[in-house]
């Protein structure tokens, strides 16, 4: 039987998650249309699930949409500018970590709106 933890992230919906294990997970919002969020939720087994907001300056003004979680450190987010897009700023964002906490925005194929990602095969 499996234990149900309970873990009020933000006030806004999840707009993706992916779960990387039995322990770990990672989810998205989109912050009501701008500023949203990057969490991860850690719950360790016999333990009480904790979450923390991972979520790097570079992602203000944008809509994240989209997770992958391949490991309690290594993720990937996409995402789209809010209802007052920056015109300085991509259309769209690509962010990815391999430490859990610090980010690094991936130049994209193309200027365009970004929703959802899914990660496999040689990439994972």
């Amino acid at each position: 039987m499996s234990k149900r933890h309970d873990v009020k992230v933000t006030p806004y919906h999840l707009d993706d998650i992916c779960a990387s294990s039995a322990e770990d997970a990672w989810g998205v919002t989109n912050g009501g249309g701008v500023d949203g969020r990057i969490t991860r939720v850690v719950v360790p087994v016999g333990g009480a699930a904790q979450a923390f907001d991972v979520t790097p300056v570079t992602l203000s003004g944008y809509m994240p949409g989209g997770v992958t979680g391949l490991d309690n450190r290594t993720a990937w987010v996409v995402g789209q500018q809010g209802p007052n897009p920056d015109p300085a700023k991509p259309d769209g964002v690509i962010l990815w970590t391999t430490d859990g906490a610090n980010w690094t925005q991936a130049t994209a194929p193309a200027d365009i709106h970004f929703w959802k990602i899914s990660m496999a095969g040689a990439r994972r």
